[in-house]
Formats: C-alpha cells, structure tokens, sequence
C-alpha cells in the first residue's frame, strides 16, 4: 500500500503511519498499519462496507483538526471486519467516503485470535474517549484492544491460514509487480497478498469429512455389527462362489478381482493357507 496518512498534530505520544490500497476491483480489509497489506476481491464471500461505526475520536481534545477510528460494518450480521479505518486530520469527525474500498469477510473464512503486537493509543491527546490498538497478526490491519466508547471491543479475526497464500512465485507479474501463487487454496487465487474470491462459493465445500476403512466380513470383537442387507449379500456371494475351482478358492477370501453378483466383489468361501472360512467363524460366533 502507499502512505496514507499519520497522527501528526494529534499530539499524540506515540507515533502512526497508516497505509491503503486503491486497486481496481480490489478491497481493503482495513487500513494497513505496514505497507504490506491484505485485500480482497468482492464476491459472494466478501462485502463491501456498508456504514461506519465510531471506535474513537478525540471530542474533547480542543485541537483544531479531529482524529477518529472507524469499523466498517454491513448489513449481514455473518460479515465481519478484519481491521479499522483511520480518518485523522479532519473537521466534523467525518466519516470515510461511502464508497471507500473496505470489505468484510464471511465469517467462516475466519478464525478467532489473539491481538498482536501494540499499535498506537491516544496517551497525550486527552479526548474523552480512550483507545488502545493493536495488530492483527498476517493482516497487516489494527484492532481495537480497549475502546472505552465501544465498552468491551468485538473479538478480533483474521483469515484462516488455509486460504492465505502459501507458495508465491519468485518472479513478480501483473500490474505493479504482484506475486502470483503456483496454486490456488480452496478456490481461492491468491496474489501475494491479494485474495480472489471464486464467482460461486459454497460454505458447505470447506467441510472436510474422513472416513474409516472396514474391512468385511468384520474381524470378531471388532466392534463392527454386520448387518442384515451386507449378510444377505455375503452369503449370495458366498453361494455363488460354491463352485469354484481349487485355485480359486486359495486367493484371498476377499477378491477383488472377481466380481459377485450385480459386480460385487466375491467372497470365496475357500480357506486362506490352509485356515476356514472367516464368515464361518463370524456366524457361528467363533474367534
């Protein structure tokens, strides 16, 4: 990002420098507090800020210009902020532009976290209001640690490590020299810093489910209950397979190789080297 703007004339102890990002059809997540910063393409995972809500100002500063911190917010209370947005050096404590690029994200993009490293505060100001920032750790972006004008600040959230980008490139392409990555992370192109939305996105898709291999017929005490459809298809297979020959019936007693009935594979109902029948063992409840 470029220079934005700084606390200068605040009389501020601490010094700020903010920074933003105006590409088109991108958006902020906040102003960046380093020049590197995160932003996003508008989608169905990402809105563009619809309002602001006052985090700070410094009413009651006597200074002649005003300094406040802003949350972007939308309508859709499951779209949350990554970060605030600084409008320091202004009269009326204005709020940023309606159309000022700032986005929200679909909370689950996100994940929960722990406040980083300290920002800035307004200590020698002497506002009404107090205001304590810190970083949003992979953001690049602030948060508000104490907001006495907000009583308990919201949680802070940044984007869950699986979309972020993981393998950039070494040579810079596109406009402005962004990084491209060699692949894409959940349907997510990702530029360096710069996050792509897909055009359609399904919440469902991030679900990740494993499933256990069993092994049939179930190995006695195993737990496995086997039930009455599966036992009816074992033993049709079982029966088909009554006529086959020596060789046959010394492959494994699960070949799935030799299709059963309706391309099931088929159990034989020979022995394995020399030992009976497993389903035997298995109906007669025997180890």
């Amino acid at each position: 990002g470029r220079l934005a703007g700084s606390d200068l004339g605040s009389l501020a102890r601490g010094d700020l420098n903010y920074y933003e990002a105006l590409e088109d059809g991108w958006l902020m997540l906040g102003h960046g507090v380093e020049p590197s910063m995160v932003v996003v393409r508008a989608g169905p995972a990402v809105r563009q800020a619809q309002s602001w809500e006052c985090v700070w100002n410094d009413y009651g500063s006597g200074r002649p210009s005003d300094y406040a911190v802003y949350m972007p917010r939308c309508e859709d209370p499951d779209f949350v902020a990554c970060g605030v947005v600084f409008v320091f050096g202004s009269q009326s404590f204005a709020e940023p532009a309606w159309d000022y690029p700032v986005g929200l994200l679909h909370r689950s993009l996100l994940e929960v976290v722990a406040l980083g490293e300290y920002v800035w505060c307004d200590a020698g100001i002497g506002a009404q209001h107090s205001v304590q920032l810190k970083s949003i750790a992979g953001m690049g972006t602030a948060w508000p640690a104490v907001a006495t004008r907000l009583g308990l600040p919201p949680l802070a959230h940044r984007i869950r490590p699986c979309f972020m980008p993981s393998c950039p490139t070494t040579e810079p392409s596109g406009p402005g020299g962004y990084f491209d990555t060699k692949q894409a992370l959940h349907k997510l192109r990702a530029h360096n810093t710069f996050i792509d939305a897909p055009a359609e996105w399904d919440e469902s898709e991030r679900e990740v489910r494993r499933r256990r291999a069993n092994s049939w017929p179930p190995n006695p005490g195993s737990g496995q209950k086997t039930g009455s459809i599966q036992l009816a298809q074992t033993l049709a297979a079982v029966a088909g397979g009554s006529s086959a020959s020596p060789s046959a019936s010394s492959q494994s007693a699960l070949s799935p190789g030799i299709a059963g009935p309706a391309g099931r594979p088929r159990l034989d109902s020979g022995g394995v080297d020399g030992r009976s029948s497993r389903l035997d063992s298995v109906l007669e409840g025997r180890p």
